[in-house]
C-alpha cells in the first residue's frame, strides 16, 4: 500500500490554563491519503478545529502545546518542521478554509489584493496575471460580476460570499491537502451544492485530499470517503462514512445521527396582536463612479418588501447570499437607512433617528450572523451580556447582575460559571449561543435571528430550536428567522418569505409553501435542503 500523504499519529494539544493545563485533543490518529476526502465530525468544542490548526502549526504557541503525536505530511512531521519551511508549505501544499471569513480576511484589503496576494508571495506572478487568476477563481466559487467585486473589501459583501472568496484563496494554488473547517457554514442551499460540487471537481483534477470538518451530516454523506467521529478532545469512532452511517457502534455517533431540528412552530394565530409591519421597504445602496463621485447606477438590496409580524410567531427568511436577508433585518430594526412605511404596535417608526430609537431598543433586539465578530475580544461573557441592561438603564448590584447573567447562560445551554471567560475561549458554537443569551436578557417581544444557527452541530441545532420554540411560547416572542438552512425554517416558521435579488419571489404559510412551491427558484431550494433531486438544484443555482 502506498503511504499516506497526512499521518497524525497520538496527538495530544494542551492549552496553558491557570494553574496548569487543559487537554483539548487527547491522542488523536487518523490517515488522510492523495484524493480522499476525510470528515471530521461532532459537537462544538469536541476539538475538530483544534486538530485541524495543529496540522499547519496555527495555534497560539507557547499558550499551546503538543504533549504527544507527530503530524507526517508526505513523510515529514510538521510539528518539528522550522518555520521557514511551515511558510513554504502553507498556502501552497496545504491550504485551510477557515470557519469565520469576516476574521480571517483583512478588513483593509481588497477582494483582489487578498485572493492575488498568496499567488504573488509562492508564484512570484505580475499583478496582470494575478488578477486574470483571481476573477477566474470568483467566477469559479460563485461571486456575481466578479470584474465589479475587485476593489471591494470584505464589509461589502455578504457572509456567504466573504465565505466563497475565503475558498478561491484556498483553491488559488491547487494545493495537495484542502483543510476545509466548515466551508460551507454561511452559504444557502444552492450555492452550497455549487461549492461542494466545485470542491469534487478540484479534488479529482488535482487529486488533492480534503480534511472536511462540519457538523452538517447532509454534507458528510455526500462528499466524505471516511469519517472520525469526536467527542471531548477524542475520536471514538472511525471507518467508512456508509458503514458508520449505515450502523453506528458508539452511543455518541448514535446520538449524532439522530439529532435534527424537529417538530412544528406553534400554530398560526390570525387574530394575534401584530407587532411589526412593513410596506413597500426599499434599501438601494448607491454606486458612484467617475471623480466627482456621481451615482450612475444602484444596487436594490430590498426592493418593495412587505410583511407582518405578529405576536407570538415566526417570519422566516430565506434565499441565496447577498438576495437582501440580512438588509431586511436591518432595515426593519432602523440600523440602515430605508424607504417605506415600517410600523411597530401600529405606530410609525421609519423617520425616527438614533435617539427617538433608544427607548425601543429593548423590545427590538437581533443576534447577528458572526458572533466572533459581534462579540467584543475585550469585555468578558458577564459584561456582554450584562451589558445592554446597564445601557437601558436597569441598575443591577454585583450580585444581581451575575444571576440575571446566569439564568442567561442557561437559557442557552451554556455554563454560568464560564461567565468570566472572554469570547476567544470558546468554540464558534459557543459564541453563538452568548448572542442568543445576550439577546434574551433583555426580554424583548421581538428578534431578528441573522442566522442564529449556522455555527452550531447539529444537536445544539435541536436544542437552540426547542429552545427558541419555548422561549417564544412563554414571553410571546415574534422572530423574524433569517435562514438558508429550510429544515430548521420548517421547525420554527409559521410563514416564510423567499427573497432573491432584493425581491420577494414567494411568500405565504410555511407548511403550503413548503409543500407546494409555486417558483422554480423555491422548488430548488426546497430540492436543495432536502436532498430531492441535487441535479436540478445545481442547475437552478447556476
Amino acid at each position: 500500500m502506498t503511504a499516506p500523504l497526512l499521518s497524525v499519529r497520538d496527538l495530544s494539544v494542551a492549552f496553558a490554563v491557570e494553574g496548569g493545563s487543559s487537554l483539548a485533543v487527547d491522542r488523536v490518529s487518523f490517515d488522510l491519503a492523495k484524493g480522499e476526502t476525510l470528515a471530521l465530525v461532532g459537537e462544538s468544542g469536541s476539538g475538530k478545529s483544534v486538530t485541524a490548526l495543529s496540522i499547519v502549526r496555527l495555534l497560539a504557541y507557547p499558550a499551546a502545546s503538543h504533549p504527544s503525536g507527530e503530524i507526517l505530511f508526505a513523510g515529514k512531521d510538521l510539528l518539528k518542521a522550522p518555520e521557514k519551511a511551515l511558510r513554504s508549505v502553507r498556502g501552497a501544499d496545504i491550504s485551510m478554509v477557515f470557519q469565520e471569513p469576516m476574521t480571517s480576511l483583512n478588513p483593509l484589503h481588497s477582494i483582489e489584493r487578498q485572493v492575488g496576494e498568496i499567488l504573488k508571495i509562492h508564484c512570484g506572478w505580475s499583478a496582470q496575471k494575478c488578477r486574470a487568476r483571481v476573477i477566474e477563481l470568483l467566477t469559479q466559487v460563485g461571486i456575481p460580476n466578479p470584474e465589479e467585486r475587485l476593489d471591494a473589501f470584505p464589509h461589502q459583501l455578504s457572509g456567504g460570499q466573504r465565505q466563497r472568496v475565503m475558498i478561491a484563496m484556498a483553491l488559488a494554488n491547487e494545493p495537495d491537502l484542502l483543510i476545509a473547517d466548515e466551508p460551507t457554514t454561511a452559504l444557502d442551499v444552492t450555492v452550497q451544492a455549487q461549492i461542494l460540487a466545485l470542491l469534487k471537481e478540484m479534488q479529482s483534477r488535482l487529486g488533492m485530499a480534503m480534511l472536511f470538518i462540519t457538523h452538517d451530516l447532509g454534507i458528510v454523506r455526500r462528499v466524505a470517503d471516511r469519517v472520525c467521529v469526536m467527542t471531548g478532545g477524542r475520536i471514538v469512532e472511525q471507518g467508512p462514512t456508509g458503514r458508520v452511517f449505515s450502523n453506528p457502534e458508539h452511543a455518541y455517533t448514535k446520538k449524532l445521527l439522530a439529532a435534527e431540528p424537529k417538530g412544528a412552530p406553534p400554530a398560526a394565530q390570525p387574530d394575534a396582536k401584530p407587532l411589526v409591519t412593513v410596506e413597500d421597504l426599499k434599501v438601494w445602496f448607491p454606486v458612484k463612479r467617475g471623480f466627482f463621485r456621481r451615482t450612475v447606477a444602484h444596487v436594490k438590496a430590498v426592493d418593495g418588501v412587505s410583511l407582518t409580524l405578529r405576536e407570538g410567531q415566526t417570519v422566516g427568511v430565506v434565499g441565496e447570499s447577498g438576495s437582501g436577508k440580512t438588509t431586511l433585518g436591518l432595515a426593519i430594526l432602523r440600523l440602515i437607512a430605508s424607504e417605506g412605511r415600517i410600523a411597530w404596535l401600529g405606530k410609525p417608526i421609519d423617520g425616527l433617528g438614533f435617539a427617538a430609537m433608544r427607548p425601543l431598543r429593548r423590545e427590538m433586539q437581533i443576534v447577528f450572523q458572526d458572533p466572533y465578530g459581534s462579540l467584543s475580544p475585550r469585555m468578558a461573557v458577564l459584561d456582554i451580556v450584562a451589558e445592554g441592561l446597564g445601557v437601558q438603564g436597569k441598575r443591577l448590584g454585583a450580585r444581581d447582575k451575575r444571576a440575571a447573567v446566569a439564568r442567561a447562560l442557561e437559557d442557552v445551554g451554556l455554563d454560568p460559571a464560564a461567565m468570566d471567560r472572554y469570547p476567544h475561549e470558546f468554540s464558534g458554537g459557543q459564541r453563538q449561543r452568548i448572542a442568543i443569551a445576550r439577546a434574551l436578557a433583555l426580554e424583548p417581544s421581538f428578534i431578528v435571528l441573522d442566522e442564529p444557527t449556522s455555527a452550531l452541530d447539529m444537536s445544539v441545532q435541536a436544542q437552540i430550536v426547542d429552545l427558541l420554540r419555548a422561549v417564544q411560547a412563554s414571553r410571546k416572542l415574534a422572530f423574524l428567522f433569517i435562514s438558508h438552512d429550510l429544515k430548521v425554517v420548517r421547525a420554527l416558521a409559521n410563514e416564510v418569505v423567499v427573497m432573491r435579488n432584493g425581491k420577494v419571489v414567494e411568500q405565504g404559510p410555511a407548511r403550503e409553501l413548503m409543500a407546494a412551491p409555486k417558483s422554480d427558484y423555491t422548488r430548488a431550494l426546497l430540492a436543495a435542503a432536502f436532498d430531492l433531486d441535487a441535479r436540478k438544484t445545481e442547475a437552478v443555482a447556476q
